[in-house]
């Protein structure tokens, strides 16, 4: 879920914990036929797994190249719950957790990063001088976001009541739930 703490969490778990992670870091090294462990900078000991789980094609590339088989990813991380959830099996189980922001905080900050994220695919340059109040009730702003990624409609379409019972229920089954409000700054 974007701005609800993810880089955070990573960082955590990577540094602090010394996890191995597959997620989009490993992207530079994406187009090799095998995966390997890709070594985030000299000066780091963190390590990466080679793909990119950001995107539907990265996740599919890890699927046909056997991620969860393979046993190298300590933590897989992915903007596309639906998508990354086929990467694992019943022999390869992963367990799912999600940090979770108060909508309004976490637009207001997906709002104020991409005025400036120039590097972002996203980055839109009218946002730049743009009020967050205009933002708000413009169609720049996101969706349904988290109910679109759980149920795989992040390409678009109108979201139903029903599109947001299944939400909640993927989360209260399958989700173990952080929220950002509880994590130490």
């Amino acid at each position: 879920i974007p701005k609800a703490g993810g880089t955070s969490l990573k960082r955590l778990l990577t540094s602090c914990l010394n996890l191995l992670d597959a997620s989009n870091r490993g992207s530079f090294h994406d187009k090799n036929e095998t995966l390997f462990v890709v070594r985030r900078g000299p000066a780091s000991g963190q390590r990466t797994v080679n793909v990119n789980l950001a995107t539907k094609a990265g996740i599919q590339r890890a699927r046909q190249l056997g991620l969860a088989e393979s046993g190298l990813a300590d933590v897989v991380a992915s903007p596309l719950f639906l998508e990354a959830s086929s990467l694992f099996t019943p022999e390869n189980k992963g367990v799912a957790f999600a940090v979770f922001r108060h909508p309004v905080e976490r637009a207001a900050s997906l709002f104020h990063y991409l005025q400036h994220a120039e590097w972002e695919p996203t980055y839109n340059p009218e946002l730049k001088n743009m009020p967050i109040e205009e933002f708000a009730k413009s169609n720049l702003s996101e969706d349904d976001s988290v109910v679109r990624s759980l149920v795989g409609m992040l390409d678009g379409g109108e979201v139903s009541t029903e599109d947001l019972k299944v939400a909640k229920d993927i989360v209260r089954r399958k989700v173990i739930v952080g929220l950002t409000s509880d994590m130490e700054t």
